[in-house]
C-alpha cells in the first residue's frame, strides 16, 4: 500500500556566508492516510522547514518527499470541514 505521505533521506540546507546550516538534516518518515501526527522538537530542529516542504513552500535538497495529488488532499481537508 501506498503511503499518504512519504518523506525518505530529505535534506534540506541554508548557506549562511561560509556556513552551510542542515535545516532539516536525512529526515525520514511517512504517514499512512487518515493518521493524526504531531511534529515535536527543540527551536531550530527543522519542525517550519519540514512543515514548508509538506505545504510545498519549499524544495528539499536531497532525498525526495511525495505527497497525494493536491485534489486529493484537498478532497480529505474538505471531508474533514464538512
Amino acid at each position: 500500500m501506498e503511503h499518504f505521505v512519504t518523506f525518505d533521506n530529505v535534506c534540506k540546507y541554508y548557506q549562511m556566508g561560509e556556513n552551510r546550516i542542515a535545516a532539516a538534516d536525512h529526515v525520514t518518515f511517512h504517514i499512512e492516510k487518515g493518521e493524526f501526527c504531531i511534529i515535536v522538537g527543540p527551536s531550530g530542529a527543522g519542525k517550519t522547514t519540514v512543515l514548508n516542504m509538506l505545504g510545498g513552500m519549499d524544495t528539499c535538497d536531497e532525498g525526495h518527499h511525495v505527497l497525494v495529488p493536491a485534489t486529493s488532499l484537498f478532497a480529505q481537508i474538505l471531508s474533514i470541514l464538512m
